[in-house]
């Protein structure tokens, strides 16, 4: 899945006013209520707590990812929420939140969205880059850019290690015959 199919622009917000993690979850689902992919914000909410209270989802880095299954989520998506003033999460300051919300019959789906959202995040320049995103529209092109290069290194690792050698092949028809045979 690509990260273009998971986050909705419109489900991207920036804040630069102080906030508590209780104001910043509750906007974020408040986000996700209006733009259509969460029908029930109360039940919503309490997934998302439940899973809070069991164990912080500050992450390090100043990330949270608090994350949710539930049948009050219509479609499965990631909200994205930057605060550059910083929200106290239990015991860390967080200025990046990913909030997932996965449909209750999503099985997989939401383990792939937390893991992919968790390995772009290891890297500290991508996370300066949210960071100091001037808007949600740069902060969108910032994951789809990423998800792309990182696919793109997957599908070359993938064909290296399938195949074990490397084809080059070099054609100037200007018919595109010789190119078609070469590529087959």
């Amino acid at each position: 899945m690509r990260i273009d199919e998971l986050i909705d622009i419109k489900n991207i917000d920036t804040s630069i006013e102080p906030m508590t993690k209780d104001q910043a979850i509750a906007r974020m689902i408040n986000k996700l209520k209006l733009n259509g992919y969460v029908q029930d914000a109360d039940t919503f909410s309490k997934a998302i707590y439940q899973r809070e209270n069991e164990i912080s989802t500050a992450v390090g880095y100043g990330v949270a990812i608090p994350h949710a299954r539930t049948s009050a989520v219509k479609k499965s998506t990631i909200s994205v929420f930057r605060d550059l003033s910083g929200i106290p999460w239990g015991q860390e300051k967080v200025n990046l939140v990913f909030m997932i919300a996965a449909e209750e019959d999503a099985s997989d789906e939401h383990l792939k969205m937390l893991s992919k959202i968790s390995t772009f995040l290891m890297d500290e320049s991508f996370r300066a880059k949210l960071i100091t995103a001037a808007d949600p529209n740069e902060m969108y092109e910032i994951l789809v850019q990423e998800d792309a290069k990182k696919n793109t290194e997957t599908d070359i690792s993938q064909a290296r290690e399938a195949a074990g050698k490397y084809l080059v092949g070099i054609s100037a028809c200007m018919t595109g015959i010789a190119h078609t045979y070469i590529g087959a």
